[in-house]
Parts: structure tokens; sequence; C-alpha cells
């Protein structure tokens, strides 16, 4: 996770309550959550919008190839 142990999360989670106090940290805690939330939506949305773009994009590409015959099929004349 992001290098981070328990121990690590465990200091910063009582740094926050000494800080903040119990009230303000659950408020805090609520907001960065949204927060977060909100950036990950934002992000599903991004990489979905991107994937449907590229697909459509290798669609359009494979569709408009030339009919090119490899040297040496057409007859002689």
């Amino acid at each position: 996770m992001l290098g981070i142990g328990w121990i690590e999360i465990l200091v910063v989670l009582l740094l926050g309550f000494l800080v903040l106090g119990p009230d303000k940290m659950i408020e805090t805690a609520r907001v960065l959550g949204k927060s977060f939330r909100q950036v990950r939506e934002a992000t599903d949305e991004i990489t979905t919008s991107l994937s449907a773009d590229l697909r459509e994009e290798k669609q359009d590409h494979n569709s408009e190839k030339p009919d090119v015959k490899p040297e040496g099929s057409h007859p002689k004349e």
C-alpha cells in the first residue's frame, strides 16, 4: 500500500488526533474520503473514455487499410 506500513498509519492517525481533536478529525476524514472518491470517479471516467476512444480509433484504422495485394500475386500479361 504505497510503501506505508501499519506503524506509519498509526503515527499519522495519532498526530491527527492530537492536532485536530476527535471532532475535527472525524469531519476532516469525511471531507478527505469524499475528495478521494471524487478523484477516483473522475480518473475512472477518464480511463473509460480514453479506452473507448482508443478502441474506436483502432477499429477505424483497421477498416481504412487499403486493399494491397502482395507482390507477385497479380496475373502476368
